[in-house]
């Protein structure tokens, strides 16, 4: 017994000696990041520069078979994205506009509604040329130097010149319509900044010792008479 009893001892010790193996082996790190797979990134690579090169081809060659194709890619390019329009369909299912987008425009739009307040001119003058002169928009004289304002807030989609227009600002609303000033002199506000009702714009150019102004509105992709609806009519 005595015997028996030593070899379970030393058992007993030896089990004791021996170190326990863990259950959750160290994991060893390569040295990248976890979320980053360099394999995927790879084939996206790949994929972006295929499509680029497919997207110039089409534009490039004259082929009847690329018609469809090339006009939608270019329609895709050339098309203004809806910045007010999407706020307006996150704000109705969210109820909070984006962070980086401005909190008054809901109550601004809202307000408007209620009240049904008609669209104002973006400067006051004299009408010096109507709409159906040239079927896009109207000429307005005014003093020198005046202030040219947003008729509505919204976002600046175009800040540039045009032909016959000079420099021009181009506000894209929420209701997808679009409001035209051109004929500025100075222009105070910078491509897809947002913009409040009434804001200042830039200021009128100088033509025969008065101020010139030149305004329009667009609507479905069709400019519409800026006059009817306004409180200037």
């Amino acid at each position: 017994m005595k015997r028996g009893d030593q070899i379970r001892k030393e058992i007993r010790q030896r089990h004791r000696s021996q170190p326990r193996e863990s259950l959750n082996p160290p994991i060893e790190s390569s040295g990248a990041h976890p979320l980053f797979r360099i394999d995927a990134f790879l084939v996206k690579a790949l994929l972006a520069a295929l499509f680029f090169l497919a997207s110039s081809m089409m534009l490039q060659r004259d082929d009847a078979f690329f018609d469809g194709p090339r006009t939608l890619l270019v329609n895709a390019m050339t098309e203004n994205y809806s910045f007010a329009a999407a706020e307006e369909w996150y704000t109705d299912r969210f109820g909070e506009p984006f962070a980086f987008m401005s909190q008054d425009m809901e109550t601004v739009q809202n307000v408007n509604e209620e009240v049904g307040t008609p669209l104002a001119l973006p400067v006051s003058g004299e009408l010096a040329q109507p709409f159906e002169h040239d079927q896009r928009g109207i000429v307005i004289k005014t003093g020198l130097a005046e202030n040219v304002e947003s008729v509505d807030n919204g976002y600046v989609i175009f800040v540039g010149v045009k032909d016959e227009l000079g420099k021009t600002v181009i506000v894209q609303h929420s209701d997808q319509s679009e409001t035209w000033y051109g004929q500025l002199d100075e222009v105070d506000v910078k491509l897809y900044d947002f913009v409040d009702e009434r804001q200042v714009l830039g200021k009128v150019s100088e033509s025969e010792g008065n101020g010139s102004f030149y305004f329009a509105k667009k609507q479905h992709d069709e400019f519409v008479n800026p006059m009817k609806g306004t409180t200037g009519d």
